[in-house]
């Protein structure tokens, strides 16, 4: 009788050459990963994020998927739950109030159970499977796993601008080049974050898990896209994207005295 301990098989018609190079020789084939990715009013977006994030399983070893209805007030949770019945990989973590997008996270991070997360928005922006996908002859020349950062591409004029001269900011208070800090999604080993209580609250965790992660890692670009529904939180709010803004150069100051 056959030995299929050692031998990998996927059930999946549509999967390419390339794919089942990457998911069964590449650099992170033998390393589990989970989605975490926070919902605050994306009620419209959930079926359609969820299934976008299912065609990572093409490439990883994606043992589960946490999401966090961070203090919605529409049927997010309510949609999680329905998602979560039909995949028994879905972990849902409700917050009854937002206390920020970095808390979110944070109660994601603390129910990963893998070597490897992977960090995404739900507002259908960044697309984890052609992001991978694209980059794979970058990826498949890697020695050992790396922690994996996005560069985007195909942001608005005044979206440049604005990362650009905050980024310049933070370099000179950190002594060092800031690179995009903020695009998703982010893969990264959890090892990484020794004390995940300690990341801030706020957006400042993009920031705050870029300079954990940077060190041992690759950047690679992607596209960004519109968002699929739904309004930013604080894109088109000149005094949030204001706030935002001194938030992380508050953040880059306190973290420099220590």
């Amino acid at each position: 009788m056959p030995d299929y301990k050692d031998t990998l098989i996927i059930d999946d018609k549509n999967i390419s050459i390339e794919e089942f190079t990457f998911k069964s020789s590449g650099p992170y084939w033998d390393r589990t990963v989970n989605v975490v990715i926070p919902f605050f009013n994306e009620e419209k977006n959930i079926l359609t994020t969820h299934t976008e994030q299912k065609k990572i399983e093409r490439l990883l070893n994606v043992t589960q998927y946490i999401y966090i209805d961070n203090g919605s007030s529409d049927k997010t949770f309510e949609n999680l739950k329905k998602i979560a019945s039909q995949d028994k990989k879905v972990k849902v973590i409700s917050i009854k109030k937002n206390l920020g997008y970095g808390h979110g996270i944070k109660k994601g991070l603390k129910e990963v159970e893998s070597d490897l997360v992977l960090l995404n928005h739900a507002d259908l922006q960044f697309d984890p499977h052609s992001f991978f996908l694209s980059n794979l002859p970058n990826l498949l020349k890697l020695n050992e796993p790396l922690n994996i950062l996005p560069q985007r591409f195909n942001r608005p004029l005044i979206d440049r601008m604005n990362s650009a001269f905050l980024r310049f900011l933070l370099s000179i208070l950190y002594f060092h080049k800031i690179s995009d800090f903020n695009g998703q999604p982010k893969l990264f080993f959890i090892k990484k974050i020794k004390n995940i209580d300690t990341l801030p609250d706020n957006f400042c965790i993009d920031l705050a898990l870029y300079r954990l992660t940077k060190e041992q890692s690759i950047t690679l670009p992607i596209i960004q896209r519109e968002r699929h529904s739904g309004n930013s939180s604080w894109n088109k709010d000149f005094v949030k994207r204001i706030k935002i803004f001194l938030q992380y150069l508050l953040y880059a100051i306190q973290k420099r005295k220590k």
